[in-house]
């Protein structure tokens, strides 16, 4: 059980939590513009679907960037500093809000037809 513990402990980092705002606002976004066009259970429902591909793909999209990202760092320097994580925080901060955009706006053009 300790090690199971210690391993949960150990696996969540700032760019998983950062992930999960990628995820979270993908769905946000969807349900605001469900909210716009005043749609009821069942168009909050389709609008969450809608936006699940979205976020699945933002979130590929932003762990790959960082994955590469550090890769290429390692790979140039030998070792990477940490203040040099500092600058993926931005990189992050956009595929958040790229993924609430997209939520939104895939949404609100599915809930229109």
């Amino acid at each position: 059980m300790h090690c199971l513990a210690s391993l949960v402990a150990t696996d969540m980092t700032l760019w998983d939590l950062l992930s999960v705002f990628c995820f979270s606002s993908s769905i946000a976004g969807a349900i605001i513009s469900a909210e716009r066009v005043k749609a009821g259970f069942w168009g909050h429902a389709i609008a969450a679907l809608v936006a699940l591909p979205v976020a699945i793909v933002c979130i590929w999209a932003k762990r790959m960037l960082g994955y590469r990202l550090h890769k290429y760092i390692e790979h140039r320097a030998g070792r990477v500093p940490q203040w040099l994580y500092l600058g993926m925080i931005p990189i992050a901060v956009f595929w958040i809000s790229a993924s609430g955009i997209l939520g939104a706006i895939l949404a609100s053009a599915v809930l229109r037809l």
